[in-house]
Formats: C-alpha cells, structure tokens, sequence
C-alpha cells in the first residue's frame, strides 16, 4: 500500500510540473504575441528624401519629394539653410552660391527627419557692351558678349531690327 501511495504522488507531481510546464510555454507565447501586436501597432516612423543630393543654379528651382513609412501621417514640414521651399517641396536656390541643406520632417514624428544636399553653382550670366548704341542707317556697330559662370562662352546673335553677323 505505501508504494502504491507513493507511486500515485509520483504521478501527481509530474502531472503538476507538465501543467505548469505547459502554462508557462503558454504565458510565453501569449506575451510574444502581444509584443508583436505592439510593434505592428507602434511601428518606427521614418522619412526618405529624394534626391539625397543635387547641383542647383543660383535662383533657380529644383523638386524635392519626401516620403514617410511607419505613419498614417504622411505629412512633413519642410526647411532649407539658404534659399526657400514651399509646402510642396520645391526649394528655389539662394543668389549667391554655397552649399546648402533641405530638410523634411515627419508631422507624426518631429523627431524624424532626412535632408539633402544641396550645392548652388553662379548661374550663367551674359552682359553686351556697348549697352546701347546710336547709329546712322545702313551704319554698322561692333558689340561684345561676355559670358560668366560657363565654360561654353559661345552666344547667338539676333536683333530686331536689320542685321547682326558673327565674327
């Protein structure tokens, strides 16, 4: 009888620790379950900018696009350190050249942003001298062009009114 007994405690403590064994696995589970539910529900907000970098004449504009993953806000304010850009990401380049940067950040997430590089080069400037000139009719009057901020200082002639040849 006492072997008996003590064989029917036996089987009771192993039925014990399978069933704690079997809770904890369980409790295990649920809380990798609700972790994962967590992060689906709290994903990491981030920002991607495009282009990352880009060469931009002085005044002149160039289009920026943001995109934000993690977030139904979509959103991003933007900023620039020289020159401006709009609310739809079109930055307008400063007048004197530099190197600049545009930023957009996330309206879900202040805390995110991602900028670019941008590089304002002089832009092309064409000046003729004389300014102006006062001639006698079928007279003929020699002008210069200067070409700035460009290796190609080639320039077409036109004028509106008689002729103009090159050379």
């Amino acid at each position: 009888m006492a072997v008996h007994r003590q064989r029917a405690t036996w089987e009771s403590r192993a039925k014990i620790c399978t069933l704690a064994l079997f809770s904890l696995i369980t409790l295990s589970l649920a809380g990798c379950t609700l972790l994962g539910n967590q992060a689906a529900t709290n994903p990491t907000v981030s920002v991607s900018l495009s282009p990352a970098s880009v060469s931009v004449q002085a005044g002149r504009t160039q289009q920026f696009t943001a995109s934000v993953s993690g977030s139904t806000n979509t959103g991003v304010t933007w900023s620039a350190t020289g020159g401006s850009v709009s609310s739809s990401g079109t930055y307008t380049a400063p007048t004197s050249a530099g190197s600049y940067v545009v930023t957009a950040t996330s309206m879900a997430d202040n805390t995110v942003s991602a900028s670019a590089a941008v590089t304002v080069t002089a832009g092309v400037s064409v000046t003729i001298s004389p300014v102006s000139a006062s001639m006698l009719t079928n007279g003929t009057q020699q002008f210069t062009a200067t070409v700035t901020g460009s290796s190609n200082t080639a320039v077409t002639w036109s004028a509106t009114g008689g002729s103009v040849s090159s050379g």
